[in-house]
């Protein structure tokens, strides 16, 4: 079989880095971020959680950006939400990321 450590489960040496540019507001972001990991504590305005996942953790930071601005009428809030991961396998990272997406994931086509 081929393939390195961390793709065979063993925690990367290396922390890796995951960026998605979202549109929502950092109330409803907090509530997804409650249904993704129950039982964390979350602040009103925080920006940076700490998520313990398996052996490692996922570090979740919110940076807003600027507003997205549709027809002149209506404003999205934005962020830039990064993830990074350490101590976890890349197998653990993108079933992470995958949890995350569907958590996170609106109505819509």
């Amino acid at each position: 079989m081929g393939g390195n450590d961390s793709e065979c489960g063993q925690p990367s040496a290396n922390s890796r880095t995951v960026e998605k540019l979202m549109s929502t507001s950092q109330a409803e972001f907090h509530r997804s971020l409650r249904r993704l990991h129950p039982g964390i504590a979350i602040a009103p305005g925080q920006r940076r959680f700490v998520v313990a996942e398996g052996d490692g953790e996922a570090t979740i930071s919110l940076e807003p950006v600027e507003f997205a601005v549709l027809g002149g009428l209506m404003r999205l809030e934005r962020y830039r939400v990064t993830i990074t991961f350490s101590g976890l396998s890349r197998m653990a990272e993108d079933r992470f990321v995958e949890r995350f997406d569907r958590t996170f994931q609106r109505g819509g086509g």
